[in-house]
């Protein structure tokens, strides 16, 4: 349980981090480009389609470039760009400020155009059709 004085900190905190952002988005860039994660998608392992897969430390590391949309309610979306040697997929996040969801859409479909080509289509027996 949280008390009323830790969840008034959280949103103090929260703010000053809203605060900057919106600072380096409205004042100094459009939107700012990071990879979406640190590393190429996880392998599946054997038995994760039916149980599921859990690796929190990795999980968290994974989602370090993340953090500003969930925690600040930026918009941003994910580019694919490319594949990895074992055609695991690499993309790329674009970040904009809050009301500015033209200017991500319009950077993320330039990076797209640009990287289309170098999409190779992912091997069938990397996914899970998830509908079947």
């Amino acid at each position: 349980q949280i008390t009323a004085l830790e969840l008034l900190a959280c949103y103090t905190i929260r703010n000053f981090a809203l605060a900057q952002w919106r600072r380096v988005l409205l004042d100094d860039v459009d939107v700012v480009l990071t990879p979406t994660t640190p590393m190429t998608a996880l392998q599946r392992h054997s038995g994760s389609d039916e149980n599921g897969f859990t690796a929190t430390g990795l999980f968290i590391q994974m989602m370090r470039f993340i953090w500003p949309g969930n925690l600040l309610g930026l918009p941003g979306l994910a580019v694919p760009v490319g594949a990895d040697s074992d055609g695991l997929p690499i993309s790329m996040q674009v970040i904009c400020a809050h009301w500015h969801e033209a200017d991500c859409l319009s950077v993320g479909n330039t990076i797209a155009d640009l990287r289309r080509d170098a999409r190779p289509a992912p091997p069938s027996e990397l996914f899970v059709d998830l509908l079947r």
